[in-house]
C-alpha cells in the first residue's frame, strides 16, 4: 500500500497569456505535477493566495493587465 504522501503530486502553477507556452509546459510536466493553469497576473494571484496554493509557479515576465515581476 503507497503511503499518502507518495501519491499527492506537487502542484505547478504556470502562468503565461501565450496558449503555445502553457501548451509546451504542460505537455512535459504533466506525468508528474498537478498542473494549474492562469492566462493573466490577477487570475495567477487568485490561485496562488487561495486555499490550495502551488509549490511552485512558472512565471511569464511579459504580459498584459499585469506583469510578471
Amino acid at each position: 500500500m503507497k503511503r499518502i504522501e507518495e501519491t499527492i503530486k506537487p502542484a505547478i502553477l504556470i502562468v503565461d497569456d501565450k496558449q503555445v507556452n502553457i501548451q509546451a509546459l504542460s505537455s512535459l510536466l504533466k506525468d508528474n505535477y498537478r498542473l494549474l493553469v492562469a492566462t493573466n497576473g490577477p487570475k495567477a494571484r487568485d490561485i496562488a493566495t487561495g486555499n490550495n496554493p502551488p509549490d511552485f509557479i512558472l512565471l511569464a515576465i511579459q504580459m498584459p493587465e499585469m506583469d510578471g515581476v
